[in-house]
């Protein structure tokens, strides 16, 4: 094979300079795979045409990154001084060799990186979970950042969790501003799983966002996408003040796994600048989150759910949104701004119901002369 890349020799003149370079297909981007040390190691031939002396393209210009394994990274960084986001479409192996070597390519990451994505779920402990934090701080333009929560084959007992976080303390000092926090992968986003990393979590292993310990400054939040009530009840009091943006992607979600709620309930989180939350499950669209905060300039509510229930058989859950929605309003009137409630149903077309069926299970929506949208995907 290094034969074939002698064909790039000599250098051109005038190289193509690409803005973006993404080294992994649409498929793994979103259903990474984990990689070993003995794959890493049969995989780095393939790389060699990425070295400056033969490569056809200069990357000095480019600000987007998407890479599957460490390898074409480590050869790429020292070039890529203009770049911006920085996405690794694995899942982190828990070899202490892979871990070490990404762990030190975060700290290589140039001063420039603004985004930093983690696409798939993270194979490692939590000690290991926290040096990456650590290392992720090091980013003082960091402003985006998706970063799942730790999933491991055997849970660490939840003391070990807590002793693991002794790393981040004493907090760092100038730590980045976060504008865009995703706590979730890109799969789960999209479509929760009942293995997700973060639907049913405990509450321990959220700890790292309190902001004695967190390395990031999460107080300029602007979106958040959040899996689990565990992890939305700790750090929505702390990003309440300048969210605008707020996404629940859960594959289950009940009462009780609010461990909050009835202190909420009678103390909300007043979120003043939320205009737009949207509700991502399976099948019951959970809208729990809607009795513990007040959005007084909520404009939008998205729910969807991906399995293939026809919406005749969840009138109770519209109707309960419906009811939840109109309670936002801290003033105790219906939310002034609320323009759209907009649904996205997985089902087929001999099961739509028409337009007049869902203003009649949005009642006050309706009265109110909400907008309701149905798409069905």
């Amino acid at each position: 094979m290094q034969a074939f890349f002698l064909l790039f020799s000599p250098q051109l003149e005038r190289r193509p300079n690409p803005i973006t370079l993404k080294l992994v297909s649409s498929h793994k981007q979103y259903f990474p795979k984990q990689e070993r040390v003995q794959e890493a190691v049969a995989h780095q031939i393939q790389w060699l045409w990425l070295r400056d002396m033969i490569c056809p393209f200069d990357f000095a210009r480019t600000q987007n990154l998407v890479v599957q394994s460490v390898d074409p990274a480590q050869q790429l960084l020292p070039r890529l001084n203009h770049l911006q986001t920085f996405e690794f479409a694995s899942l982190l192996s828990d070899q202490p060799e892979m871990i070490e070597t990404f762990i030190d390519l975060i700290l290589h990451l140039p001063q420039t990186v603004h985004t930093f994505i983690f696409s798939g779920n993270l194979r490692i402990s939590y000690y290991d979970f926290c040096r990456l934090l650590l290392a992720l701080g090091q980013c003082r333009q960091l402003r985006k950042l998706t970063l799942p929560s730790p999933k491991l084959t055997g849970r660490e007992p939840s003391a070990q969790v807590l002793r693991s976080f002794g790393v981040l303390s004493p907090r760092v000092a100038h730590r980045p501003k976060l504008t865009f926090l995703q706590l979730v992968t890109h799969h789960d986003r999209g479509s929760p799983s009942p293995i997700t990393s973060s639907s049913g979590s405990r509450d321990c292993e959220w700890q790292w966002l309190e902001d004695e310990l967190c390395p990031f400054a999460l107080h300029y939040c602007q979106e958040l996408v959040v899996g689990g009530a565990k992890a939305a009840q700790r750090i929505l009091p702390i990003v309440q003040n300048h969210l605008t943006h707020l996404e629940f992607c859960s594959y289950l979600d009940t009462q009780k796994s609010w461990t909050a709620y009835e202190e909420r309930q009678h103390a909300p989180i007043v979120m003043p600048r939320l205009t737009f939350i949207k509700f991502v499950t399976y099948t019951y669209m959970s809208t729990w989150a809607l009795d513990i905060i007040k959005a007084p300039m909520i404009k939008t509510i998205v729910g969807q759910w991906t399995a293939r229930v026809p919406p005749f058989y969840l009138q109770d859950m519209f109707r309960k949104l419906d009811e939840r929605a109109a309670k936002l309003n801290p003033a105790e009137i219906y939310p002034p701004h609320l323009e759209v409630i907009q649904l996205f149903a997985p089902v087929s077309e001999s099961v739509k119901p028409n337009t007049t069926w869902f203003r009649s299970v949005f009642p006050i929506a309706s009265g109110e002369e909400v907008r309701i949208l149905v798409d069905y995907i």
